[in-house]
């Protein structure tokens, strides 16, 4: 359990970031070019300049961009025998140049870039990458992995369908409520809401139909919750909303965490616009607190399943 939720929490930490990354562009940054003539006693001033990991190498004679990376030039001025800058500081920079370098669009998505820059050799697999945008740019390969693993992760804690966590986060965001809560008085609720007869509308309707609903229905709570309440799709039909309540007496806590439930599944009960009145589903639902019995999330998720279950038997 330990080890799933702090995976759960590299992934959630990644979850933003991944979502703004979607292009070659979103991990590019401006890098230097120079003319082909310039010599290498000049780029030797510009990579004391710690910022300057590499340059683009301009060789307009022969219509062709290069690349020089740090690496590549320290390489060239140390030599087999040593000998390399009293050799080269007198060329010009072009000659230093790889101009098989990877040169993508800034438009390339994370995927397609990562899996150019891996089908390269293994001794240039994590090169630099050029972006050919209007001005010159560079995107690190490992920055193009890390971004690509980044937006994988962010699947399994963010639904695809209706853009809400998953049943991944939800452990994790219950299981940092319950730690934070535990010493005090503070109670954290959890709502479980079930759709019912999905099934029956997808054989009727295709999965489109079923989709439909469930993405309004995700809509609708999302509108629905109060600040500081978060709300997931947790299984296929099933959605969760989740709060942290202030200390109160156990009556209250009854009462409040009702209120929730019944907000939620009034806020549910209109016919979403567009929809049929005759297929518009009804709800089962489900709740739980914690208290002296009920303490971790894997207590509060099992108790809320249990009175759902029961829910959908009356």
């Amino acid at each position: 359990m330990i080890k799933d939720l702090a995976l759960a929490a590299d992934r959630l930490a990644a979850v933003e970031t991944a979502a703004k990354i979607r292009a070659l562009a979103d991990v590019a940054r401006p890098i230097l070019t120079i003319e082909s003539t310039v010599l290498v006693s000049e780029l030797e001033v510009m990579f004391r300049d710690e910022s300057i990991h590499a340059v683009v190498v301009n060789d307009s004679a022969e219509g062709r961009i290069g690349l020089i990376t740090r690496a590549m030039y320290g390489a060239a001025l140390t030599g087999r025998l040593g000998y390399g800058r009293a050799v080269h500081l007198r060329r010009a920079a072009g000659e230093l140049a790889d101009y098989k370098a990877l040169v993508l669009p800034p438009g390339t998505s994370i995927a397609d870039a990562a899996t150019r820059a891996m089908d390269r050799s293994r001794k240039r697999r994590y090169d630099p990458i050029l972006v050919s945008d209007t001005e010159w740019r560079v995107a690190e390969t490992g920055d193009v992995t890390k971004a690509l693993v980044s937006a994988l992760a962010s699947r399994s804690v963010k639904d695809a369908l209706t853009a809400l966590p998953t049943r991944t986060a939800l452990l994790y965001g219950l299981a940092r409520r319950c730690e934070r809560a535990q010493g005090g008085r503070a109670r954290i609720a959890l709502v479980l809401i079930r759709v019912r007869g999905i099934g029956k509308i997808n054989a009727q309707y295709g999965q489109n139909g079923g989709d439909t609903i469930l993405q309004a229905v995700g809509r609708r709570l999302e509108a629905t919750r109060a600040p500081g309440m978060d709300c997931f799709r947790v299984s296929g039909r099933v959605f969760a909303i989740v709060t942290t309540l202030p200390p109160l007496e156990e009556v209250t806590v009854v009462a409040s965490v009702d209120a929730i439930r019944e907000t939620h599944l009034r806020a549910l009960a209109p016919t979403e616009p567009g929809i049929p009145t005759s297929i518009w589903p009804g709800f089962d639902s489900g709740a739980g607190f914690t208290d002296a019995n009920v303490r971790t999330a894997d207590d509060l998720l099992r108790t809320a399943e249990l009175r759902l279950r029961a829910a959908r038997k009356r």
